[in-house]
C-alpha cells in the first residue's frame, strides 16, 4: 500500500496497490477510486486523483502520494507508520454522478483528507 501524505507532510490514509480502494490508518476502506474520480465510502464523488495528487471538487489540493507531481510547495516528507491489518471489504457503492474535473488551482484545500472523503 502506498502512503498518502495530507497537508502537514504527515501520512493520513493509504492507497491500496491495484488503486481501487483508500484506507483510514486503522485499515477500513474509506473510499473509492473509480478512473480518476474519487469517492466516498457511501459512492459520492468527492473529487479527482490525477498525477498522484488528491484534488477537491474546486481542484485544490488535498493529499498526495510519493511519486506526486502537486504543483504546489511541498517541503520534506513526515514518517511513513508501520502499514495496518486490513479489515474487510465492504461492497462497492453504486457511485454517483461525477462532475467535469476542473482546472487545477496550485493552491491547498482547506478540507482535510478525513472531511475530503466522508
Amino acid at each position: 500500500m502506498d502512503p498518502i501524505f495530507g497537508r502537514t507532510r504527515s501520512v493520513v490514509a493509504w492507497l491500496e496497490p491495484n488503486h481501487e480502494r483508500l484506507r483510514s490508518l486503522q485499515g477500513s476502506v474509506i473510499g473509492w477510486l473509480n478512473g480518476d474520480a474519487v469517492y466516498s465510502v457511501g459512492g459520492s464523488h468527492v473529487g479527482f486523483f490525477t498525477d498522484g495528487t488528491f484534488r477537491d471538487l474546486s481542484g485544490r489540493v488535498v493529499a498526495f502520494v510519493r511519486a506526486a507531481r502537486p504543483g504546489v510547495a511541498m517541503p520534506g516528507l513526515g514518517g511513513v507508520p508501520g502499514r495496518p491489518d486490513l479489515s474487510g471489504v465492504p461492497g462497492k457503492p453504486g457511485f454517483s454522478g461525477r462532475r467535469g474535473r476542473p482546472g487545477n488551482v496550485s493552491g491547498w484545500s482547506h478540507t482535510s483528507f478525513n472531511e475530503f472523503v466522508r
